[in-house]
């Protein structure tokens, strides 16, 4: 399993569709911070402005996922080169499980890239302030709490590869299930209260309660030094634990 991980790594390390994709995501880093600077000149504090724009990364970072998931998976399914993998002698579930840390190590590195550039970038452009520190520190423990929400979202979204076998298809029903589903469980818990569960354990809810936990903390005043939030760990473990056991049994029974 560690052999197969490492040539995953060599693989995707060296295609020009992930590289392309951080280009994309450093060079919109690097103009909403130059706008900020020359053309946000009515801006207090440009630095902790800059650092809400962090905020746009982790509401949008499902389809981040997707897009990995995609560049990792999508191509193996569409060329029907999985077949290869498994004729080698490598279990299904080592494949699996090698999939989800692939596609999680890939995010991980995608995110560190974007975020640290952003980071770098408005520090060298508007310096650094106490207010910001503080957003940062609590950005990262926020994100730490999304990690199993986000390894939850990889195996959803694997499943659907596997079974649909066309990544446009995939794409569609997760957008449609991460956005749209979202907005519609809104409206029934506005309509019925009862119903309010269905909305509280969407995905996109959960990243919507990460994000207003920075500005609770941020209007309250508090210094950064929180915990994990424990809610979203809790889900994501939920989500990931079912997503994988729903995975792991139509993956051995499918061919590729």
């Amino acid at each position: 399993m560690r052999n197969y991980i490492k040539s995953e790594f060599y693989r995707i390390i060296h295609r020009k569709y992930y590289q392309v994709t951080v280009l994309l995501f450093v060079v919109f880093s690097i103009v909403v911070n130059l706008f900020l600077k020359f053309l946000g000149t009515k801006i207090t504090d440009p630095f902790l402005t800059s650092m809400d724009f962090l905020l746009i990364f982790l509401f949008a970072s499902p389809i981040i996922l997707l897009i990995i998931q995609d560049i990792i998976l999508g191509d193996e399914i569409k060329h029907k080169t999985l077949n290869n993998v498994i004729v080698n002698g490598i279990s299904r579930d080592k494949i699996i499980f090698s999939k989800i840390i692939s596609i999680l190590a890939f995010f991980m590195l995608f995110s560190i890239i974007v975020i640290g550039v952003h980071i770098l970038i408005s520090i060298v452009l508007f310096g650094v302030n106490e207010e910001g520190l503080k957003f940062i520190n609590q950005y990262f423990l926020v994100c730490l709490s999304a990690v199993p929400l986000w390894i939850g979202l990889i195996s959803f979204y694997i499943i659907f590869s596997v079974i649909i076998q066309n990544q446009v298809i995939v794409s569609l029903i997760a957008l449609t299930y991460i956005y749209i589903v979202s907005y519609i469980t809104g409206v029934i818990a506005y309509l019925q209260p009862k119903l309010t569960f269905l909305y509280i354990l969407q995905p996109l809810s959960i990243l919507r309660s990460l994000i207003d936990i920075i500005e609770m903390r941020r209007v309250l005043g508090m210094d950064g030094y929180c915990v994990i939030a424990i809610f979203p760990v809790l889900i994501g473990f939920g989500l990931f634990i079912i997503s994988t056991i729903l995975l792991i049994t139509i993956f051995r029974k499918k061919d590729f």
